[in-house]
Formats: structure tokens, C-alpha cells, sequence
């Protein structure tokens, strides 16, 4: 009898434990990034949530199409309801060239371990994470203004969950 009232304790632990993370429901989450109304391909998208007490951060890339799919926890799971701002980045195609193929599917969790493992090669870490003894990151070009890419600056923002695909418009001179 001890061994099964030990195992109920514990699995009553593991569920007050587990209880404060399924409050919000995680929606999934497709959209499209537009510059100069054609798709960019090959840019990070990252949703930061206003209130960061109440939501958290998620991410995806965009495809050959433009298209990005959304990632809190696990590849393309969505992103929590919420309030957040926008930042796109994309760095100059010569800094991709390690990249290329494997935006492609940004559904593939292979893909998104092999561009990850291939961004630790460009920015190697050290205790402290900073770049290793007598290395320095590569410095990657952005091409998008920085109202876009600073998340400081950016005026794009969403509320999700949203109502179908999110269509984040931008242009190379600036300006929504």
C-alpha cells in the first residue's frame, strides 16, 4: 500500500506542476511576408508578445513563397493567444548561403536542427555566450529598414489568434 499511495502523490505533483502551463491554448499560425508585393523568401519572422508576462515569444521563416508557419515550443505548433509585435529580418543572400535548401520546408524539424547547427558554426558560443577566444560572428548584412527589423522601431504588429492567414506587407523604402 505505501508504494501506491507514494505514486498517487507523485502523480498529483505532476499535475499541479503541469496545470499553470495549459491555461492559454497555442493556435496555429500561418502567414505571408510581402516586399514590394512580391514573397520573400529566406527571412526570420519573430512574434513579440507586448505584454511578456502573458504570452511568449514565437518565431518561423519565411519560404520560397513568402510563407512562415509559427513556432513556440515544437516546429510549426503556432504561437499563443495575444497581443504581439512584429520583427522580419533578412540578412544579405551571400550570408545564407549555408541556409539555402533548408528554408525550403519550414515545416521540417530536421531542417530548422541543420540551419540552427549551421548558425552555431557562424557564432560559435564560449562560457559567457559569447563568440569562442579569437572568433567573431560573421556580420550579416540585413536588407529590410529597420522599422521591421529592430524591435525597438518596428510599427508591424498582430493580434492572434487571427482570423485566417496574417499578411505582413512591407516595402524596401520603408513605410507600412
Amino acid at each position: 500500500m505505501p508504494t501506491r499511495r507514494l505514486w498517487c502523490v507523485g502523480l498529483c505533483l505532476v499535475l499541479v506542476l503541469a496545470a499553470p502551463g495549459c491555461s492559454a491554448k497555442i493556435s496555429k499560425v500561418e502567414g505571408i511576408v510581402l516586399l514590394d508585393d512580391k514573397p520573400l523568401e529566406g527571412a526570420s519572422v519573430e512574434f513579440i508578445p507586448v505584454d511578456e508576462s502573458k504570452s511568449k515569444a514565437a518565431n518561423g521563416f519565411t519560404g520560397s513563397d513568402g510563407v512562415f508557419y509559427l513556432t513556440t515550443y515544437t516546429s510549426g505548433d503556432g504561437a499563443l493567444p495575444g497581443e504581439y509585435k512584429v520583427v522580419i529580418k533578412k540578412a544579405d543572400p551571400a550570408s545564407l548561403s549555408t541556409m539555402k535548401g533548408k528554408v525550403e520546408d519550414n515545416n521540417n524539424p530536421d531542417g530548422m536542427k541543420s540551419m540552427y547547427g549551421d548558425f552555431m558554426k557562424k557564432h560559435p558560443p564560449s562560457l559567457g555566450g559569447k563568440p569562442g577566444a579569437g572568433q567573431k560572428p560573421e556580420k550579416e548584412k540585413a536588407i529590410l529598414p529597420a522599422q521591421y527589423s529592430d524591435p525597438a522601431k518596428t510599427q508591424l504588429k498582430a493580434l492572434l489568434p487571427a482570423s485566417g492567414r496574417i499578411e505582413l506587407k512591407l516595402s524596401s523604402k520603408g513605410g507600412a
